[in-house]
Parts: structure tokens; sequence; C-alpha cells
């Protein structure tokens, strides 16, 4: 209600403008290892995004792996299918990275199949462009000619 106070601040003991720091010590596990914008940051960031987009990948954009993505019961069944559907994104990824940059397919030079020389890209969609009108020319009727 509007009758309580919205703080315990009291003029006289208020530590509202107060910055409250850490040692090192404290909350370690909160803190970040290197300073921001570093190099070696850098590195550690890169390393979590290729992590995140891993598991992105097997989780959301190609895999979809979450409860029920196998029908059998045991680790040991679920461990052999789940290695076999990760070889299969493995296998997925590397030749959508080849043909995205189009570049021979490894899996044909792999196994000794002719490479494709002649890779025709389709031609991009183009809209049709819109007529230019006026209002006139919608209340008169299409121009002469």
């Amino acid at each position: 209600p509007h009758t309580r106070p919205t703080s315990n601040c009291r003029p006289d003991n208020c530590a509202c403008g107060k910055t409250i720091t850490l040692s090192p010590e404290q909350m370690a596990w909160t803190r970040q290892r290197h300073i921001w914008g570093t190099t070696t940051w850098a590195a550690d960031y890169g390393r979590r995004a290729a992590v995140e987009s891993g598991n992105a990948e097997i989780k959301t954009h190609r895999l979809h792996i979450d409860r029920g993505f196998t029908r059998v019961l045991g680790t040991t069944k679920n461990s052999v299918l789940l290695a076999f559907a990760l070889a299969g994104l493995n296998h997925t990824l590397l030749r959508a990275w080849h043909a995205k940059r189009d570049l021979p397919d490894p899996w044909a030079a792999l196994t000794g199949e002719p490479q494709e020389t002649d890779r025709t890209l389709p031609r991009p969609r183009t809209r049709a462009r819109r007529r230019t009108t006026t209002l006139t020319d919608l209340i008169n009727g299409p121009p002469p000619g």
C-alpha cells in the first residue's frame, strides 16, 4: 500500500549512492578470468560461442535432440544411438560448410567419386517491379498510349 515506505533508506544513514567492490577472493566464480577486450578474453569468449553454437545445432537447428529423441531403454543403447546421431550431424555440418564456400565435397574425394566441376548456381529470384501510379491515374483511368 501507499502507506508503506519503498525502502529503509533514511537521510542520515543512506547507502543508495555507494559502490560496493569485492576483492578477487570473494565470489571468485562470478568474476571474469581475463580483462575484457584482451586477446585471451576473446579466445575464451570465442570458445564459449562455439560451444553454444554447437549446442544450438544439436538441440534446435538441425538435430532436435530432446526427451524422446531415441525410443530405446538403457544407457548403453541410448549412448550408441546418440553417437550415431552426432556423427551424422558432424557429416551434415561438414558438407554444409564446404557447400557454402563452393568447395569440393570432402567425402567424394575420400571415397574416390568424381568431383563435380560444373556447378551452376540458380539465378537469384527477382521481384516484379511495381508500376508507378498516381492518384489521378487511378481516378481518370490508365494514361493514353
